[in-house]
């Protein structure tokens, strides 16, 4: 089984640290998917 921790997903670096770049987010999980990561932990 392999994961993907969504602890740490990408924020902007010009806003808050709680501002989530969810277009960058999406991208990193579909990638994560499409390769056979079968696991997500939030």
């Amino acid at each position: 089984m392999l994961g993907f921790g969504a602890m740490r997903l990408p924020t902007f670096k010009d806003q808050p640290k709680n501002k989530i770049d969810e277009e960058l987010a999406e991208k990193m999980l579909d990638y994560a998917y499409r390769r056979g990561v079968n696991y997500f932990d939030n």
